[in-house]
């Protein structure tokens, strides 16, 4: 990877990946698992059981997914850890995420499942994936997929992502 930082200065970083023949992962045109997410109503509205992002974003846990992707709209789904993150991209993927329900607001869902279980504290869960993860086939992270009004996968993107281009994948099935 290759970053220009505001003062001018560039650095190059060298990226290790991993390619799999095939993967557990839901993959596009599949329908999107049905299974319940927690809400803020769930919890009381207590956030921090929610999701370990410093600002949420309290749309993300107002609909359950098994919910979500039955009401005919669009669902923007991501999973991430902001506070946890194994990769640092799940912070600005939260960002991200977050500026395009700015943009869109109620015309899709928006879902945001932590990566571990037993917020605020996963470490004394030895930090268990979430269940939606284990679902999904996701052992990494940050994951967004945007599920259809039929509640079908269009499109999955893993790690680094824009906007603009989750935004593209959502206008196409908001038509």
């Amino acid at each position: 990877m290759q970053a220009r930082f505001p003062n001018g200065s560039e650095a190059v970083e060298r990226v290790a990946f991993q390619v799999v023949k095939d993967s557990p992962t839901k993959k596009p045109g599949e329908p999107a698992p049905i299974i319940k997410t927690l809400t803020a109503a769930d919890v009381a509205n207590d956030f921090k059981k929610l999701t370990s992002a410093t600002t949420p974003t309290a749309a993300f846990y107002q609909t359950s997914l098994d919910q979500a992707v039955k009401n005919g709209k669009p669902t923007v789904l991501l999973f991430s850890t902001p506070a946890f993150c194994q990769t640092r991209l799940c912070g600005p993927a939260y960002e991200i995420v977050t500026a395009i329900y700015a943009r869109v607001g109620d015309a899709a869902n928006f879902v945001h499942v932590e990566v571990f279980s037993g917020l605020p504290n996963p470490a004394g869960n030895n930090f268990a994936l979430a269940p939606a993860m284990h679902v999904f086939g996701l052992t990494t992270e940050p994951w967004v997929f945007v599920i259809d009004r039929a509640g079908k996968i269009a499109y999955r993107v893993e790690g680094v992502f824009t906007a603009e281009e989750v935004t593209r994948e959502l206008q196409a099935v908001l038509k």
